[in-house]
């Protein structure tokens, strides 16, 4: 993902920066997923802001271009535009930086033993059986709105339940 954001192309373009963080950023050897924050600026490129503000105006994910762009492997958990969501952020990527720099700052994370996996959000029990399955954001939101007693089940039929912990995503021991 890093290699083509450094390529470029006319989403990749107006991302200004990449920051890992969660238990990747943390040193963990064995992580269940990569949690990325991507900051783009659609104002970067006139046709990108110009099919950003389109697919806002007509209800649509405004960030789908880039994640097609990005083509992130499933073990890349993806919030775009929310640094401010998360815990200790890494920055791995700033926009004008080389591949070399990149690749530098991602192998500056030193590995640590005892970092283990993040402490959790508190979750709605209605939730634990897809915990895995979620984003954060969504995970607090969905916490939130069952909380306040906006949803009242949940449906976990055909969802996956394997511990992200048992996954390794890019690191090796």
């Amino acid at each position: 993902m890093l290699e083509r954001i450094n390529a470029g192309g006319k989403y990749l373009n107006c991302i200004t920066a990449v920051h890992v963080f969660g238990s990747y950023a943390r040193g963990a050897t064995a992580v269940g997923d990569v949690d990325v924050n991507i900051s783009h600026d659609s104002r970067l490129d006139p046709d990108v802001d110009a099919e950003i503000l389109d697919r806002l105006l007509s209800s649509r994910d405004w960030n789908t271009p880039f994640r097609k762009a990005l083509q992130p492997s499933r073990a890349v958990q993806l919030l775009f535009n929310r640094i401010e969501m998360t815990i200790a952020p890494v920055l791995v990527y700033e926009r004008g930086d080389t591949l070399e720099q990149t690749v530098a700052r991602v192998e500056s994370i030193a590995e640590d033993e005892s970092a283990g996996r993040a402490a959790r959000d508190p979750v709605h029990p209605a939730l634990e059986a897809v915990i895995d399955d979620l984003a954060r954001p969504s995970r607090i939101l969905l916490t939130e709105l069952a909380s306040r007693g906006y949803i009242s089940a949940f449906a976990t039929t055909g969802s996956s339940t394997k511990s992200a912990g048992s996954r390794t995503a890019g690191r090796s021991n």
